[in-house]
């Protein structure tokens, strides 16, 4: 059904932040775990703006409660619906995406390249093994490279598209 690939898609991704595995993802879970590998494997500039950006998507674009969500109720679909259907909420989603493209073309290309994912949806907690299908499911054309334009279509599609499933957070 088109709820049961949605939820499947917000639950496995919210799964990759919830580090304790105890089924509620929380904001020290998802922004201070992620905040700490990301000082830790960056120079400080580029950490300090992916860090504002994890910050800013928790607060603005998700709005979870810092106290956490589980992630197996249905108020992960509550949120969902409310990022995709608030025009608002949607555009802060893009303005994320935009950010999260910008802070990983390394070499300014404007095209992401395998390693530049890698780096970024390693971070992300997408395993060794699954990034090369989440490669797959941005580059739309099949060119060996993601273009923004593919990458935000990929990472909205993820987050909105009820119906069909997505590996760019893993299989």
């Amino acid at each position: 059904s088109q709820s049961g690939v949605w939820a499947t898609k917000l639950r496995r991704f919210a799964r990759l932040f919830d580090s304790d595995g105890d089924g509620i993802l929380t904001k020290a879970e998802a922004v201070g775990q992620l905040v700490q590998e990301v000082q830790s494997a960056l120079d400080s500039e580029t950490a300090d703006e992916i860090t504002d950006t994890i910050a800013e998507a928790w607060s603005s674009v998700f709005v979870i409660p810092d106290s956490g969500i589980d992630i197996d109720s249905a108020a992960i679909l509550a949120i969902g619906n409310a990022v995709c259907n608030n025009d608002d909420r949607k555009r802060k989603l893009r303005i994320w995406a935009r950010s999260v493209f910008s802070e990983s073309d390394s070499d300014l290309s404007c095209k992401l390249s395998r390693a530049e994912h890698g780096l970024t949806f390693g971070m992300n907690h997408v395993t060794q093994s699954a990034l090369a299908a989440s490669f797959d499911a941005a580059d739309a054309d099949g060119s060996g490279e993601i273009t923004k334009a593919e990458f935000l279509g990929a990472m909205i599609g993820y987050f909105c598209n009820k119906s069909e499933d997505s590996a760019l957070f893993g299989p």
